[in-house]
């Protein structure tokens, strides 16, 4: 059963801790939309048309962001 944060579905959410952090550094992980094969680069969105703000790089590099958003979509490109 998918964990509850705040009301909603945690299922695509990943707490930003400095483990997290330090393991997205070291096995260079992929999974903004930046580097998605469904980002539309010319009008810095997603082809699909799916909101992206939650799934940009900066969220990641953002210490004011206690948490990552995940798209389900995502295909690396």
């Amino acid at each position: 059963m998918p964990v509850q944060m705040r009301g909603r579905c945690a299922g695509m959410l990943q707490r930003k801790n400095e483990i997290f952090l330090s393991e997205s550094r070291n096995f260079h992980f992929a999974g903004s939309c930046e580097l998605c094969a469904h980002h539309d680069p010319g009008r810095r969105a997603c082809s699909f048309f799916w909101p992206d703000e939650a799934h940009r790089g900066e969220r990641v590099l953002d210490p004011d962001q206690e948490e990552i958003s995940f798209c389900k979509d995502f295909e690396l490109n």
